[in-house]
C-alpha cells in the first residue's frame, strides 16, 4: 500500500527516513510524501508534530490556519497551514477509512514563489490512495483456483521411495538418489516467508503451461503440486501453505529412469509434511472476492473496498474462520475483531433469517442500522456466518443505508462461493512409508 501523489516529472526524488522527498527546480520548494499507515488515534496532535518535524532551532509555529482539503477523487484531509521562522509549511492529513498519510509542502522562500501555495493545494488534491497489497489478501488469490471440496478423493501418492542419502544445507534438507545428487535430489526448506500467491511460486510452470494442482494434505493444510519436464529435466515443485509461511519441497531429476521416483518422492513428502499448526485454530478459509472491489490484508480477516468508496460507502470485512462461539477464545477473540461498533445499535436491528450455500451450509443473517462519526447519513451493516460443524465463517458488508440491495447482492455472491476448511486427511498407508529407508 502507499500514497500516490502526482509529482511533477522534473522534480528532484530521494528516500529519507521520513519517507520520499522531492525537490522541485526552485530549490526553495520541496514536498515530503510519508507512507501509508494505519490511522492515527489523534490526528490533530500528530498534524502538530509534523508541521514542526525536523526543526531543531527551536523555533515556535505563527499563524497557523485548520482547514479541510476534499481530493479530487472524493478523499477528505486536514490540513493545517502556517510559518516556521522564514518558512510557509502546509501539512495535509488524509483519512482513507482506517488508514492514513501525511504530506508536508514546504516553501523556505514564500515572497520568491508568490504560487508555491496554490501549486502545491493542486498537487495535493490529486493525491490518491493504492491499497494493493503485495501479500495473498485471501485464498483465492492465493492459491489461484479452488481447493478440493471436503470429501474430494485423495492425492494418489503411492509407489516406494527408497534409498536416499540425506544431507543439510544450511536450514534445508537435501535428499540425494543413489546415483548422486546430479542425477536426483529433493530439497526441501521450512518455514519460508512471506506467503506468496501460487501464480508467483510456480511462474516458471505456468510460462509452460503446466498448471499446479491444489491438495490437501494429511495435516489438512493446503498445497500445489507442478510437474515440468524439459529436453535436460524433470523439475517437481510442492508447496505448503501455512498463515504466514510455507513449506517449499522441490526435487530435480537429470535421469529420465528416475522422473517418476522423483515425482513420486515429492507428492509423498508434500501429502505428509507436518507443519505442526494445529486444528480448530483461526484460519482463512476459500471464498471468490467481490469482483472489481480492491483488497486489502487485515489481522484476522480481509478488508474488501467497493468501487463506489470514497464517494459512495460500502465496504466487506471477510474474517478468519473460527471454531464456534460455544469456545471461550473464540468468544473472546470475536469480541476483539469483530464486534460490531455500538454505533450500529442506534436502532434495533432486523429479524434474523436464513439462507444456505450450494454446499448446503447454514448462513445466518442480520441487518444493523448506526451512524459512524465523520459519515453523513445511516449506515447499515449486513452481518452474516456461515456454520457447519467444525467453523463458523464470518462476513460482513457496511455500506450507505441506500446502498443497501446492492451491498446484500454482493454478501450474497461471497457467501454462496465459501468452501468449508479440511478436516485432516487420510494417513499414508503404514506400509508406504515416504522415505522407506536411508543411505547416510
Amino acid at each position: 500500500m502507499k500514497l500516490v501523489v502526482p509529482i511533477p516529472s522534473d522534480w528532484k526524488q530521494r528516500t529519507v527516513a521520513e519517507g520520499s522527498l522531492h525537490q522541485s527546480p526552485v530549490a526553495s520548494v520541496g514536498i515530503l510524501v510519508m507512507p501509508l499507515v494505519a490511522a492515527h488515534e489523534d490526528p490533530e496532535w500528530w498534524i502538530q508534530q509534523a508541521f514542526v518535524l525536523r526543526e531543531k532551532d527551536g523555533r515556535a509555529p505563527r499563524n497557523l490556519k485548520l482547514s479541510r482539503l476534499t481530493t479530487d477523487d472524493g478523499w477528505g484531509a486536514i490540513l493545517l497551514d502556517g510559518e516556521l521562522g522564514a518558512e510557509r509549511r502546509i501539512v495535509a492529513y488524509y483519512a482513507f477509512l482506517d488508514y492514513s498519510a501525511t504530506v508536508i509542502a514546504i516553501c523556505r522562500d514564500p515572497l520568491a514563489v508568490p504560487s508555491w501555495r496554490d501549486d502545491a493545494l493542486a498537487i495535493l488534491a490529486r493525491a490518491r490512495p493504492d491499497f494493493a497489497d503485495e501479500g495473498a489478501v485471501c485464498l483465492a488469490t492465493q492459491l489461484g483456483a479452488p481447493p478440493p471440496m471436503p470429501g474430494a478423493p485423495a492425492t494418489d501418492v503411492r509407489g516406494a521411495v527408497a534409498a536416499w542419502r540425506r544431507t543439510f544445507a544450511g536450514s534445508d534438507l537435501v535428499l540425494s538418489a543413489e546415483e548422486g545428487p546430479q542425477a536426483a535430489r529433493i530439497v526441501v526448506s521450512r518455514r519460508v516467508a512471506p506467503v506468496r500467491p501460487v501464480s508467483e511460486l510456480f511462474a516458471p510452470f505456468l510460462a509452460v503451461g503446466d498448471r499446479p494442482a491444489i491438495a490437501v494434505t494429511a495435516e489438512g493444510e493446503y498445497a500445489a503440486i507442478a510437474n515440468t519436464v524439459d529436453a535436460n529435466r524433470q523439475r517437481t515443485l510442492g508447496v505448503v501453505f501455512g498463515d504466514d509461511h510455507y513449506a517449499r519441497i522441490e526435487g530435480v531429476a537429470t535421469l529420465p529412469a528416475l522422473y517418476g521416483r522423483i515425482r513420486a518422492a515429492v507428492h509423498k513428502l508434500v501429502h505428509a509434511c507436518t507443519l505442526g499448526l494445529g486444528s480448530n485454530r483461526w484460519r482463512r478459509f476459500y471464498y471468490d472476492p467481490p469482483p472489481g472491489w480492491i483488497g486489502v490484508g487485515r489481522t484476522r480477516g480481509a478488508l474488501w473496498i467497493a468501487p463506489a468508496v470514497p464517494r459512495r460507502f460500502m465496504v466487506m470485512k471477510v474474517f478468519d474462520a473460527r471454531p464456534p462461539a460455544d469456545n471461550r477464545a473464540a468468544r473472546q477473540g470475536a469480541r476483539l475483531f469483530e464486534t460490531l461498533p455500538n454505533e450500529f445499535f442506534v436502532e434495533p436491528p432486523s429479524v434474523p433469517y436464513v439462507f444456505y450455500t450450494p454446499t448446503g451450509l447454514q448462513c445466518r443473517v442480520i441487518v444493523f442500522t448506526g451512524r459512524i462519526p465523520n459519515r453523513p447519513g445511516l449506515l447499515k451493516a449486513v452481518e452474516g456466518a456461515v456454520t457447519e460443524a467444525r467453523y463458523v465463517y464470518p462476513v460482513r458488508v457496511e455500506c450507505d443505508a441506500d446502498l443497501l440491495a446492492e451491498a446484500m447482492g454482493a454478501f450474497e455472491r461471497v457467501v454462496k462461493s465459501v468452501r468449508p476448511l479440511p478436516e485432516r486427511g487420510p494417513a499414508l498407508d503404514p506400509d508406504m512409508d515416504v522415505l522407506t529407508s536411508w543411505v547416510d
